[in-house]
């Protein structure tokens, strides 16, 4: 159970340091302990806030050397990153002090796939071009926008129908990128192959056909 106010000897001290990204969880350590958490946190505001804390929430603040060193954070024995990266972090330092450091392993998997499938859309639709087209008022002079969404060779994009998708990489991104353009055919189309998916790397255990990378430019509409 968590109690919010300053550290207590006897117990632990947990220190969120980021709380817009992903508010704070209800930890379950066993053994009561205090919380002190910030919505956000400066560069110049880490060293004091880390210095009681014997656990450290965080996702993208910088945490050195400087920081890490028994000076400004003798009691920290943890940091728990709520994100896939810890790349903020100086790894070396925590090893060097035997602080334990763990994160949120595909944490963001369905966002990043989504937002990728996104970009699709919005390169193929031209969506901004569109829009500034619009607010220059180019429909109502023109009666249409039909000439911001052509392509190169003066033709209008592909439906999902049409479209030949050559997905590069099957790892956790590449496989849930798959799984919506999967769905997307099933709540559409009704068909296996309204999006047709080339792969480059591939898991035979999931029947993904593995390719080399030369062989989707001549044989996808997409990559």
């Amino acid at each position: 159970m968590a109690s919010r106010g300053p550290a207590q000897p006897d117990r632990h001290h947990v220190v969120a340091l980021e709380e817009q990204y992903c508010g704070t969880p209800d930890l379950d350590l066993g053994e009561p302990y205090t919380l002190t958490s910030y919505a956000t946190t400066a560069n110049d505001e880490v060293a004091d806030r880390i210095k009681p804390a014997t656990i450290l929430l965080t996702n993208t603040v910088t945490l050195n050397a400087y920081h890490l060193s028994s000076q400004y954070s003798p009691k920290l024995r943890m940091i728990a990153v709520q994100a896939s990266g810890t790349d903020a972090i100086d790894l070396a330092a925590c090893r060097k002090r035997g602080i334990v450091v763990c994160n949120a392993s595909k944490a963001n998997v369905p966002a990043v796939s989504e937002h990728a499938i996104g970009l699709y859309f919005a390169a193929r639709r031209q969506f901004a071009l569109t829009e500034r087209a619009l607010r220059a008022d180019e429909w109502r002079r023109n009666g249409h926008c039909m000439h911001v969404m052509k392509d190169g060779n003066g033709k209008m994009p592909l439906t999902c129908r049409d479209e030949i998708m050559g997905l590069i990489g099957y790892g956790v991104i590449g496989a849930f990128c798959l799984s919506l353009t999967a769905e997307h055919s099933a709540l559409i189309g009704g068909r296996s192959a309204y999006w047709r998916a080339c792969l480059c790397a591939g898991d035979e255990r999931h029947g993904v056909r593995s390719q080399r990378s030369d062989y989707f430019p001549d044989r996808s509409t997409c990559i």
